[in-house]
C-alpha cells in the first residue's frame, strides 16, 4: 500500500493556500451566467489573456474566498447585479458594443443538458415521481455527445448538430402525439390561428407577433388535411430556432 494518496495529496496542493483557485472558479462562474469570462477564453488565464475588468475579478475572488466559496453567494452576487439584467439589444439604435464590455447580454447557447431538459419541458413531456423524465439519462448523453463544448471561445453550429436537429428519433418520440403533451394539446384545438399562439407560448413563452402569426396561420390552414404532421413541422421549427437554443 503508498504511505499517502497522489490525488489526495494533488487536491491539497490545488486547493490550499492558492490564490488561482478562486480567481479560476470566478471566472468559470461569470462565463456560465454571462456567456463569457473576465478572462477569455476561460481556460487561459496567462500574461497574454488578461481580464477585461481586473478590479472587478480581484473583489469577486477576494469575497469568494473570504465567505469560505461558498458558491450560492456568488451567483447570487452575479444575477444581481445590473449588468445581469441587461437586455441583448443594445439601448436605442446604436452600435452594439464588444463582447468583453458587458455592456449588453451575451447571446450565448444553451449546454446540451439544459437544451435537452428545455425541449422536453417546452413539449409537456411529464416527469416520475422522483422529478426525473423517462429516458432523459440517455437523451441527455446524446445531446453531449453532439453538443459538447460548455464554454466555446467562439460559437459555430456545426453539421453534425443540423444533422442531429433535423434527423435524430428524439424528435419523433417528442413529437409524437400523447394525451396532455404539446403535440396532443395542439391537435384538440380547432382553429389554427389558436394553435399558432399556444405553440408559441408553450415553446418560446411569448405571443408571436403578427406577421409570425400570418405565417404560422397559413401554413397550418394549407396542411389541414394532415394536421398532425403540419404541427410537428411547427413545434419542430420553433425548438430548433435560435430564439430557442439561445440564452439573451
Amino acid at each position: 500500500m503508498p504511505a499517502f494518496s497522489r490525488r489526495e495529496q494533488f487536491a491539497e496542493l490545488a486547493t490550499r493556500n492558492n490564490p488561482l483557485l478562486a480567481r479560476a472558479f470566478v471566472n468559470r462562474a461569470w462565463a456560465m451566467v454571462f456567456g463569457r469570462g473576465l478572462v477569455h477564453p476561460v481556460d487561459r488565464m496567462d500574461s497574454a489573456h488578461p481580464p477585461s475588468h481586473p478590479d472587478l475579478l480581484d473583489w469577486l475572488a477576494r469575497d469568494f474566498e473570504q465567505s469560505g466559496y461558498d458558491i450560492r453567494r456568488l451567483i447570487r452576487n452575479l444575477v444581481l447585479t445590473r449588468t445581469y439584467q441587461l437586455d441583448s439589444k443594445p439601448a436605442g439604435n446604436g452600435t452594439k458594443p464588444p463582447p468583453e464590455a458587458f455592456a449588453c447580454a451575451t447571446e450565448k447557447p444553451l449546454s446540451a443538458e439544459a437544451l435537452c431538459r428545455s425541449m422536453l419541458v417546452a413539449t409537456g413531456q411529464h416527469p416520475d415521481a422522483d422529478g426525473k423524465f423517462p429516458g432523459f439519462e440517455k437523451s441527455k448523453a446524446q445531446f453531449a455527445e453532439v453538443f459538447p463544448e460548455l464554454f466555446p471561445v467562439e460559437f459555430n453550429a456545426s453539421l453534425k448538430q443540423a444533422l442531429f436537429l433535423t434527423n435524430n428519433r428524439f424528435f419523433d418520440d417528442l413529437l409524437k402525439p400523447q394525451t396532455n403533451n404539446l403535440t396532443g394539446r395542439l391537435l384538440d384545438i380547432e382553429s389554427p390561428r389558436e394553435r399558432v399562439k399556444e405553440a408559441f407560448l408553450a415553446v418560446l413563452g411569448r405571443p408571436p407577433d403578427a406577421e409570425e402569426l400570418k405565417r404560422g396561420t397559413e401554413y397550418l390552414a394549407s396542411r389541414a388535411t394532415r394536421p398532425e404532421a403540419a404541427i410537428q413541422q411547427t413545434v419542430w421549427a420553433l425548438l430548433t430556432s435560435a430564439e430557442f437554443r439561445f440564452s439573451r
